[in-house]
């Protein structure tokens, strides 16, 4: 079976500024009778945080546990967030939220929720069955090619589940593969092939879905955080506002593409669902 591609016409985003009909396509194709989709995304921003593990209560599936590292002797989890403009679901705003896990020897990323800018998807939404919560969101973004690097990136997000606003400079210095090594931030978390499990909307509280994902792309560039607001984790109690504030790692890039395949984890029961829209976890915030 050959490739199918699938095209949207161009999408003009508030800011006033585009991005090409070319830059929103998502294409399928057969690999030994498994479908795979890649997607193309654009304008992303990935923020890590550490916080204690102690602070995450969940039971997690056999064979998966967190990602960690020792801070001063204190066990800490990760948590990231990822935005951009995604292409698979025809150039829309999102934001995804995740906790790092390890399935077996498997970089894995349990999902949290994820904040989508239309109603567009709604058939990739009733496809996968994930955590999606629609709302308004309104990316600005402004990249200077002959700098390599972009001169102002805000993204803001309002719904009833989320809401949420990340301001970011960009220093223009390029991370590479050794540097994201030094950084102290384990492997697991800034793999570029991973594991992405999460609860089904039809079965909440059962880790039921897995994907296996592919990243790939262009340069990295680090950032600096000037504001950053998520009222769902400091709701569910995993970052403070100060926390918010001073993430770990912040890094900006242009343009990046995820290999997507659908895997059948098995049904895992008696998983606490948050009630916050999906979530897995719940929160142990007086540590």
């Amino acid at each position: 079976m050959t490739g199918l591609e699938v095209c949207n016409p161009e999408v003009v985003f508030p800011g006033s500024w585009s991005v090409p009909r070319a830059d929103l396509r998502m294409k399928c194709q057969v690999d030994r009778g498994q479908l795979v989709n890649t997607v193309e995304l654009n304008h992303l921003s990935l923020i890590f945080y550490s916080v204690p593990s102690t602070r995450i209560l969940t039971d997690l599936p056999a064979g998966v546990k967190m990602a960690t590292s020792k801070v001063n002797g204190v066990e800490m989890a990760w948590i990231s967030t990822i935005s951009g403009i995604d292409g698979g679901l025809g150039g829309v705003e999102s934001t995804t939220y995740r906790l790092h896990v390890v399935d077996g020897a498997m970089p894995a990323h349990l999902l949290l929720g994820v904040s989508i800018g239309s109603l567009s998807p709604v058939g990739a939404r009733n496809l996968w069955q994930m955590p999606w919560h629609l709302g308004a969101m309104e990316l600005q973004a402004a990249f200077d090619p002959r700098r390599g690097c972009y001169t102002s990136y805000r993204l803001q997000t309002q719904s009833q589940w989320e809401n949420a606003c990340w301001e970011i400079n960009d220093t223009g210095n390029v991370v590479t593969r050794e540097d994201q090594e030094s950084l102290g931030v384990p492997f697991s978390v800034l793999s570029e092939q991973v594991k992405l499990l999460y609860s089904r909307t039809d079965q909440p509280g059962d880790i039921t879905s897995g994907m296996d994902v592919v990243y790939g792309g262009g340069v990295m560039t680090l950032g600096e955080i000037r504001t950053a607001r998520s009222e769902f984790l400091e709701r569910a109690g995993l970052l403070t506002r100060e926390e918010l504030a001073n993430p770990s790692i912040v890094l900006l890039q242009q343009r990046a593409t995820l290999q997507l395949a659908a895997t059948s984890i098995g049904r895992h029961t008696g998983l606490y669902n948050s009630g916050l829209g999906g979530g897995l976890i719940r929160s142990n915030s007086n540590n």
